[in-house]
């Protein structure tokens, strides 16, 4: 009897172990599936985004950044609303000019996120049709609206903008926007510093970080050294534009971070344990924060690279509201929109007399609405058919190459 105990005792434990150890292993393989979907997740969402939550690989598309950019637009042209010195539109512990500091960080994360997939996909990045592809985003409506300027200053009431507009020529048609700013070149066209910080990320940041830098571990490491680099001008007011370096460098961090196996599964984990009103409150304090202090902007990028990820690893009420079908249409003109809201923008304040906050709101709108409505004409006869026709072009380069080398060889 005692033998036969034993040997059921035997078989028991056998079969405790079995379980034990199946568990282990579906908790493992849980954990693995979860950081591989995280990361090949991310690994689609693209420059244009425009779908429900759950991209696919035939449709690579997240909604809610396009949401974000349309809000972006919005504050930029409020804040150019406040710099011509009218009354707020907005709160005045929501400093509107952060509104390209968001745009900053979402394109270092989409642009190294991209990068990340493609490397990951083909082993390799093709650095030729990663500059082609950005040089027929960006060039040919960019062209047209600054020909559009110039045509506008053209006007005789608008002599002194010519004067203005041909002293910063030069740095508008080399990309050294940022350095247009100097008193003699007054404000026209001016507003799109920004752009020539994003051209230098995109010419250096595909070669630094991919060419260069070979091992994500030393990518890490290069990674927290620029941002200390850039954070360190900031703090010491020293200058302006490395807070812009920064914000790109915080959207590159959180691709990174979201896009490594022992990194995606404990962020995705973590982010989704919070409730969406807590991000909510979060994301104001991060304005509030800087309105007090203006080197919180540190913070403020950082906090931006956060709510990103929060949106696209937690689909919530947030995600449902920026992907409403007006917020992606106008997010997927941004570009344009940035472009030409200052002109817009001219139209309603020669129309309307300011003297009011709500005349002030007034004017936002319907200089938020004209540069929606320019901007949908630019994408339909410019911005679209470039992108399609820069695509075509890669790929035609792609085919003739892989033709070449098959023949070749």
């Amino acid at each position: 009897m005692r033998k036969l105990a034993t040997q059921g005792d035997v078989a028991i434990n056998m079969e405790r172990t079995h379980r034990f150890v199946a568990i282990n292993q579906q908790a493992v393989s849980q954990k693995l599936l979860l950081s591989h979907s995280i990361a090949s997740y991310i690994t689609y969402v693209p420059m244009n985004i425009q779908a429900p939550v759950t991209p696919t690989p035939q449709k690579p598309y997240f909604a809610p950044i396009d949401g974000v950019r349309s809000l972006c637009v919005l504050l930029v042209v409020e804040h150019h609303l406040k710099t011509n010195g009218h009354p707020l539109a907005f709160p005045a512990f929501i400093d509107t000019a952060l509104g390209v500091n968001i745009f900053f960080v979402i394109s270092g994360f989409l642009i190294t996120t991209l990068l990340l997939r493609e490397e990951r996909l083909k082993g390799k990045i093709s650095f030729s049709a990663f500059y082609w592809r950005r040089a027929f985003r960006i060039l040919p409506v960019y062209s047209v609206v600054l020909l559009m300027y110039v045509a506008v200053s053209q006007l005789p009431s608008q002599a002194m903008r010519w004067v203005q507009l041909k002293a910063g020529m030069p740095y508008f048609l080399l990309f050294m926007n940022e350095y247009a700013k100097e008193p003699n070149n007054g404000n026209v066209f001016t507003h799109t510093w920004s752009l020539g910080i994003e051209e230098k990320f995109y010419l250096l940041w595909p070669v630094l970080f991919f060419f260069v830098v070979k091992k994500m571990p030393t990518r890490a490491i290069m990674l927290v050294c620029l941002s200390i680099l850039f954070a360190i001008p900031v703090l010491l007011h020293l200058e302006h534009h490395p807070n812009a370096y920064f914000g790109l460098l915080a959207g590159c961090i959180m691709a990174v971070l979201l896009h490594g196996d022992a990194t995606a599964a404990g962020i995705t984990q973590t982010l989704r344990r919070i409730s969406s009103p807590v991000m909510l409150l979060f994301y104001l304090l991060c304005f509030y924060l800087q309105y007090l202090n203006s080197n919180m902007v540190i913070l403020f990028s950082i906090g931006t690279a956060l709510c990103l990820s929060y949106l696209i690893v937690k689909p919530t009420w947030l995600t449902t509201l920026l992907s409403l079908p007006l917020l992606v249409w106008l997010g997927k003109r941004s570009y344009s929109m940035y472009l030409v809201h200052v002109l817009c923008l001219n139209v309603f304040e020669n129309i309307i007399h300011i003297n009011s906050q709500w005349q002030a709101v007034l004017v936002l709108g319907a200089s938020y609405a004209l540069s929606a409505a320019v901007a949908a004409v630019l994408y339909v006869i410019v911005e679209e058919p470039a992108r399609q026709l820069g695509k075509r072009f890669v790929e035609q380069k792609r085919m003739r190459a892989t033709t070449l080398g098959v023949a070749t060889g």
